[in-house]
């Protein structure tokens, strides 16, 4: 709690200060402090006076705490009324002294006065004491940003709110004095985007990479890399990139067997049948002919289903005899009945011309032409010339045909497109290899002389 002043020297506010006598060559000095005001608790006062001094004497005020006095110095040079000033005084007991010298080189005190009195603590009051807390900052909303043509720059705006809050240091919830300053706040940016526009799209295409089998799909494939870069601009300058979007994705190609490398499959051939026999008058000979056609089918080495193309050769084979002479051609050969999926085999023997011999064949005497059922296994035959022929070349032949020779599962189908149906000419193929396979004999019987 604050005290109330206490005046200890004297109750009324002037003071008269009479001192000693003066010199005896000269009148009394006297000095008067007129009035000052004092209150409770930290105080500013105000002393005021007047002064009459002898000539050649200097008064000098000081203001200060007892028994010492001397904080304050204030020198009066010969004035008739003085002033001592404003001065702030706290709680304590303080004096007032003023003094009168002699001048000269070696000043000597002639006369003293001192005025006492007490400052005490004042009742508390709140908010007497206070407390300034941290100040608190609020923002307000940012502006929409604006074009600012001028600078070529976004322009957006904010006010910063600085409060200042001092509360009663006795009682911090008690808020004494609250002071708010308002700090504008601006920012500003380049073209950076914040709305944009998308320029055409730029699509830039990989090289190919290099063809490559795969193998579940049956296809050849291939790839590139298609990148596609979007920039985007500001609206306000559109030379100002503000990003760009790039999106890569693989574009595939594929293609079917397209016959790069090949690979040759065996041999197709292909028998015609014979012509009937001619009299060449020219050579004298009887002459027959048929057309033997190879066939040799090229499919791609990945796929071998796939034809990529056929090399055909066509000739034109010819058999002669002599008028005394006949011709056996005994052979074997796969056919596929109508269900398509097993084969059998079939021998057929001809000769010609019809009766010219004999020829036996599994224990079997054939004069004419016909077909045989074979079976499997080894085959003998064996001919003979009949009378008034005679038997040119080998009399008898063996030879072995196996199951699986034909037996042997038909090529599928080629892929739509790819080519012609290769099956017939296969079973064909296969069993002109077999006729040749069998090995197939020409026998020549010349009539005797």
């Amino acid at each position: 709690m604050k005290k109330r002043i206490v005046v200890l020297a004297m109750l009324v506010a002037l003071l008269t200060v009479a001192f000693v006598p003066a010199l005896a060559n000269g009148p009394v000095d006297s000095v008067q402090i007129d009035s000052f005001k004092v209150g409770c608790g930290e105080q500013t006062i105000h002393i005021t006076g007047t002064a009459t001094y002898q000539e050649g004497h200097t008064l000098r005020v000081d203001l200060g705490h007892p028994p010492f006095y001397g904080n304050i110095f204030v020198s009066l040079d010969k004035l008739p009324s003085w002033d001592a000033g404003s001065y702030t005084v706290g709680v304590g007991s303080w004096g007032i002294r003023a003094r009168i010298y002699t001048e000269g080189p070696v000043a000597r005190m002639l006369s003293e006065d001192i005025f006492l009195f007490e400052v005490e603590e004042c009742p508390y009051q709140v908010c007497d004491e206070v407390f300034r807390q941290p100040n608190t900052v609020v923002f307000s909303a940012w502006s929409a940003w604006a074009w600012d043509a001028g600078r070529g720059l976004y322009v957006s705006t904010r006010i910063k709110y600085v409060t200042k809050t001092w509360v009663d240091d006795r009682n911090r919830e008690h808020v004494c004095r609250t002071v708010t300053v308002e700090y504008p706040e601006e920012r500003t940016r380049g073209p950076d985007c914040i709305e944009t526009i998308a320029l055409e799209p730029i699509t830039v295409y990989g090289p190919w990479s290099a063809w490559v089998w795969d193998v579940g799909r049956n296809l050849y494939v291939r790839t590139r890399t298609v990148t596609t870069t979007i920039i985007y601009v500001d609206p306000n300058d559109q030379e100002y990139v503000c990003g760009r979007e790039i999106d890569k994705e693989t574009e595939e190609q594929t293609k079917g067997p397209d016959c790069a490398e090949t690979i040759a499959l065996r041999p197709i051939i292909e028998y015609g049948p014979w012509s009937e026999w001619v009299w060449d008058a020219g050579r004298d000979l009887y002459v027959r002919s048929r057309l033997v056609t190879t066939t040799i089918v090229h499919v791609d080495s990945n796929d071998r289903k796939y034809e990529c193309f056929r090399q055909i050769d066509t000739e034109t084979e010819e058999q002669t005899r002599g008028p005394g002479e006949t011709v056996v051609d005994v052979g074997l050969k796969c056919c596929m009945p109508e269900d398509g999926v097993v084969y059998q085999l079939h021998g057929y023997i001809d000769i010609a011309p019809p009766g010219g011999a004999t020829v036996t064949f599994d224990e079997t005497d054939y004069t004419e032409a016909g077909f045989i059922y074979a079976g499997f296994g080894t085959r003998s035959w064996s001919a003979v010339a009949n009378p008034g022929f005679t038997l040119i070349g080998d009399s008898e032949g063996t030879f072995t045909f196996l199951e699986e020779d034909c037996n042997e599962a038909p090529p599928e189908h080629p892929p739509t497109g790819a080519g012609p149906d290769l099956a017939l000419p296969i079973v064909v193929g296969v069993a002109g290899l077999a006729l040749l396979a069998m090995g197939a004999r020409l026998v020549f019987i010349k009539k005797r002389d």
